[in-house]
């Protein structure tokens, strides 16, 4: 198995081709801020879009509960984790990817 060490933290993890600059699980339940200081997390809800999945940017309050949520069909969204620059996209077979910029 080829390694390499998370973008984020530095721990070692597999890695993946398609996206050799993503950040391991721990670092992906870091909280997360765009560029506008809002806390964000991200889904990819197939039930909204069945044959390609949704990909979307959910903003939560000061309580961690989701106040709104959009949807960028095949894009991606850049945010900060400890304040370094990232990115997260619709997955190719779904989910979402967390890779540094």
């Amino acid at each position: 198995m080829k390694t390499h060490n998370c973008t984020c933290c530095g721990k070692e993890i597999e890695l993946y081709e398609r996206y050799p600059n993503r950040i391991c699980s721990d670092c992906y339940e870091l909280p997360k801020y765009d560029l506008e200081g809002r806390r964000v997390e991200f889904s990819n809800d197939s039930e909204l879009e069945p044959l390609f999945g949704s990909f979307a940017v959910h903003f939560l309050d000061e309580k961690d509960e989701i106040v709104e949520t959009i949807m960028d069909k095949y894009k991606e969204y850049q945010f900060t984790i400890n304040n370094r620059l990232f990115r997260a996209k619709e997955a190719r077979f779904g989910g979402v990817v967390i890779e540094s910029i």
